[in-house]
């Protein structure tokens, strides 16, 4: 008796063994799509829940400009957050530049994404509401070493460490639907975002 002939006496007869081998297989895959099966709806329930969490961190609008209030708010945080502190106060007004391209390219997007839903906003940077805001409101204190704050073209900049951080973007912003206009201007926290005044 040969070595394959004890081999295939061991198992018994070869054409079983292969029955057993696809067997295995298929059983393989059916434990496979059972599991599959069972874990749907969990995927399923975490999707739901998912869009709910996101829904309910959108703010509610009571007026049409509510959603683009906060949506300026966004584009003045995004606009300026690789700006903190990237260069010396010596030039601020490079930065300020900085802030308000990024922002102003963020705006245009507020600004065409709902007139299919019949509404038009129209937002500008307001270099008075700015300056203003600079000299009333520059954030100082005990403890802080902050330097003054500077109005460039409606971004306020302040000297920190001897860096140009930007504090905040004052803004006009007009909303028009059928039948009203809301008109507005308001100071965002370019920092950490929010509103800072009406």
């Amino acid at each position: 008796m040969s070595a394959d002939d004890s081999s295939a006496g061991a198992c018994g007869d070869p054409a079983a063994a292969g029955r057993l081998g696809s067997r295995r297989g298929q059983l393989v895959l059916v434990a496979a799509g059972v599991i599959a099966m069972g874990l749907l709806p969990v995927v399923i329930a975490y999707m739901q829940l998912g869009y709910a969490g996101m829904a309910a961190s959108t703010p509610s609008a009571t007026t049409p400009t509510d959603d683009a209030r906060w949506a300026v708010e966004r584009a003045a945080f995004s606009a300026s957050t690789d700006l903190q502190g990237s260069r010396p106060w010596s030039a601020r007004a490079a930065v300020a530049s900085d802030a308000a391209a990024r922002f102003d390219a963020r705006v245009a997007s507020i600004e065409t994404g709902s007139v299919e839903r019949g509404t038009v906003h129209e937002i500008e940077r307001n270099g008075s509401a700015a300056a203003a805001w600079a000299s009333a409101s520059c954030p100082d204190g005990p403890g802080r070493e902050f330097g003054p704050c500077e109005a460039i073209d409606g971004v306020v900049v302040q000297e920190r460490g001897g860096d140009t951080h930007v504090v905040a973007i004052a803004v006009d912003l007009r909303t028009v639907v059928e039948g009203a206009t809301y008109d507005g201007t308001y100071v965002v926290n370019a920092g950490v975002g929010g509103r800072l005044s009406d």
